[in-house]
């Protein structure tokens, strides 16, 4: 089965040719809220197989049987679970929510110049996907890439105007799990001792 990290990715990836490939703007707008609660359904469902999955697996087990009933109450499986499954996508979630409601604030407040109406789910969506602590590295990869394509467009290309991010969130997304799955990897080795 796959895990809630590896299906974000792929999500990110469909999402990322959707928004490029697929009959434009209006398709996309249409179907962009119920894609993003979609996904939050479809993170949250993998979870809760890897939670069942390690219910079974700790029960099979002799050491940790005694951790879970009827050995044990069941506070410390929902505390082991929480932090370790649900907690990452639980802490995007909120901030993802925080910042769509920033976007569509800021923007009414400039006359809705700075984003699209799709695009504060596109921000959402690439912040829940990241997880916790990948939202980190999604912002700031994006300060990174918004900051050298200003650099570019306004030193080489000599056009001060604003560009839109719009194709960049979920790509930018996607980069941010890929560097976690390495950093991870890197800890996994160090703590190995290799």
């Amino acid at each position: 089965m796959i895990n809630a990290s590896t299906l974000s990715l792929v999500l990110l990836l469909v999402a990322t040719g959707a928004v490029r490939y697929v009959s434009g703007r209006p398709f996309v707008a249409k179907y962009i809220s119920r894609t993003f609660w979609g996904c939050v359904l479809v993170i949250f469902a993998i979870q809760d197989y890897w939670a069942y999955a390690q219910f079974r697996l700790w029960e099979s087990s002799e050491p940790s049987k005694y951790l879970i009933p009827p050995y044990n109450g069941w506070s410390y499986f929902i505390q082991y679970v929480g932090w370790h499954l649900y907690a990452p996508y639980i802490i995007s979630l909120i901030i993802a929510l925080i910042f769509f409601y920033l976007a569509r604030w800021y923007n009414s407040r400039h006359d809705f110049s700075f984003f699209h109406n799709e695009e504060y789910y596109f921000i959402a969506l690439s912040i829940f996907l990241s997880g916790h602590p990948g939202w980190i590295i999604y912002g700031a990869l994006l300060m990174v890439v918004s900051m050298a394509v200003i650099a570019f467009r306004n030193l080489v290309l000599r056009k001060p105007e604003k560009f839109s991010l719009y194709y960049f969130w979920f790509p930018i997304s996607a980069i941010a799990i890929l560097i976690m799955w390495a950093l991870y990897g890197v800890v996994f080795i160090s703590k190995l001792g290799v």
